[in-house]
């Protein structure tokens, strides 16, 4: 009985291939082409080509290599219990790929999830009963090696794996003027300003002291209504054509290589990695104080968020729904608890949130000018905090009424209640910008620097419509981000409506300490500008295709 039991069966060997194989089409091609396309995955963690590698190499073999080993422990308890649970595997790996194969049908969940089961355990039997499928699976064995290649040859990653070399061309700047440049993140206008359009100084006292000493640019305008774009183009100055990637490599000009010849850097990126090694040598990501997205380089916050990636891949809509949305973010998809480490009164204030505390502790007044740089993910969702920095307890990252692709449903409780929500998160927002500008001026340098407060894009609350992505009717509400610019010695406010973009930040940046930006760029200063006070708005959709209006 033995030996047609192992005659039919194949080796260990070839069980091994197979296994190979089809985990290479369940559960790695899948994730290697949806990763693969949307490369900012790793770049806002700092994923280093190794880490990336190493990443690859572990979805490609560790799965079969669990199986197997999970066989060979079955089949030293007994042979039979072996082969049965490798059949059990060869089913559950089928089942999986027909999921992906059968999802968008339009059947109901249950009958989608039956068909899968009833295809894997056909698959199981064909397997076992035709010589002619296993060797089909031999034939496939170099299928993982294949798709491994592809991802990181012939994909986004591929740039971060294989780097463009940078040749790092710094500018000489002789200006003492120390800059402070803090962007945040998802963040309207309109969200600040009470019934005359002021800003509410009772909700946003921060934000109303900075304005009674800075010029407002109250119609300023985004380049881009995704962070991963808009944050480089505001940095470059300009945005490249094709899809450029978060990266030195793709924008090798950009603030940091102007002024790294004679400032000192303090950058503190969340979601780009644009100051280039040799200027930045030591990074902080928003993981090392407290994260908004707790987006970390940690192998269990990477496998909790590719385990979400996954989920949405696998399962039909209905299913995928009751899964952490994975769209509007980069990481924490399934919504870690964030911690606040901070210490003496910050910590009492509990506003130590998204890099706020680090960034302040950093400045200081020294010999060198300095430019300090913070992106910060606020008040970016999740919207999980008070204006007095406490965080709600339960499951707040959740947001009932914003679905799967960001778009809000047509229901005017929640997405009042989502809007609610985010003014909550804005008070914080407005106490963090307060303790920054706070210690900008016990260290005497509030009054001589340069600073900048603005934001990458907006949101958008409106029943039925995106929250995040470029439609004609919530553009206004995308395109329109605060913009506050106070020149040292500045002690009057000004109001400024004309029509600004915030790719003029880094023209105005440089004319500000009095050098030339030595390459292109879409803006202009807009120190002393006579800005139009109607025109064009216009922002790319998520296809990139121009969504206009007259404003």
């Amino acid at each position: 009985m033995a030996s047609p039991r192992r005659g039919r069966f194949p080796p260990l060997r070839i069980r091994a291939a197979h296994l190979a194989v089809l985990t290479s089409f369940a559960l790695a091609q899948p994730l290697f082409d949806i990763l693969g396309r949307n490369a900012t995955f790793f770049t806002v963690r700092g994923s280093s080509r190794s880490e990336i590698v190493l990443f690859a190499l572990a979805l490609t073999f560790l799965p079969p290599a669990v199986l197997l080993l999970v066989e060979l422990g079955a089949s030293a308890i007994d042979p039979i219990l072996g082969s049965a649970l490798h059949l059990v595997f060869v089913a559950a790996l089928v089942a999986l790929f027909a999921l992906q194969a059968l999802k968008d049908l339009d059947e109901p969940s249950s009958a989608l999830l039956l068909g899968a089961a009833l295809i894997g355990c056909a698959a199981a039997a064909l397997y076992w009963k035709a010589r002619s499928v296993r060797t089909l699976l031999t034939v496939l064995a170099p299928a993982p090696l294949v798709f491994l290649a592809l991802f990181l040859g012939s994909s986004q990653v591929t740039r971060l794996v294989f780097p463009k070399h940078v040749s790092v061309r710094t500018e000489r700047v002789s200006s003492r003027t120390p800059v402070v440049f803090v962007m945040f993140d998802e963040f309207s206008t309109t969200s600040l300003m009470d019934r005359s359009e002021r800003i509410d100084a009772r909700r946003f006292p921060n934000f109303a002291a900075l304005a009674a000493d800075s010029t407002w640019f109250r119609s300023a305008t985004t380049a881009n209504g995704h962070t991963e774009v808009a944050v480089p183009g505001i940095l470059a100055g300009h945005i490249p054509a094709g899809q450029p990637l978060p990266i030195a490599a793709d924008y090798p000009h950009n603030l940091f290589t102007l002024l790294g010849a004679n400032y000192r850097l303090q950058v503190m990126e969340s979601l780009t990695c644009l100051c280039p090694r040799s200027l930045c040598k030591t990074r902080v990501s928003e993981s090392t104080d407290d994260v908004g997205e707790n987006v970390s380089g940690s192998v269990h916050a990477l496998v909790s968020d590719v385990g979400i990636v996954y989920l949405h891949v696998l399962l039909p809509d209905p299913l995928a729904a009751r899964v952490p949305r994975t769209d509007g973010r980069w990481g924490n998809f399934g919504g870690r608890a964030e911690t606040r480490n901070a210490s003496g009164p910050a910590r009492a204030a509990r506003l130590c949130g998204r890099n706020i505390c680090e960034f302040t502790r950093r400045i200081s007044a020294g010999p060198r000018p300095t430019l300090y740089f913070l992106h910060s993910i606020l008040p970016h969702e999740p919207w999980v905090y008070l204006p007095s920095g406490q965080q709600y307890s339960g499951n707040v990252h959740v947001t009932p009424g914003i679905e799967q692709g960001g778009r809000w449903r047509d229901d005017d409780w929640l997405t009042l209640q989502g809007y609610q929500r985010y003014l909550l998160q804005l008070g914080d927002t407005d106490a963090a910008l307060g303790l920054i500008l706070k210690r900008l001026r016990s260290t005497g340098l509030y009054d001589r620097a340069l600073v900048v407060v603005a934001a990458d894009e907006g949101i958008s609350f409106r029943p039925g419509q995106p929250a995040r992505n470029t439609v004609r009717p919530n553009l206004p509400d995308i395109a329109f981000v605060p913009l506050f610019i106070k020149v040292p010695g500045q002690r009057k406010p000004r109001i400024e409506d004309g029509l600004a973009r915030t790719d003029s930040i880094l023209p105005t940046i440089a004319d500000a300490v009095h050098t030339r930006i030595p390459w292109p760029v879409d803006g202009r200063s807009l120190l002393g500008a006579q800005l139009p006070r109607d025109g064009t708005v216009s922002l790319p959709d998520q296809a990139g295709n121009p969504v206009s209006a007259r404003l």
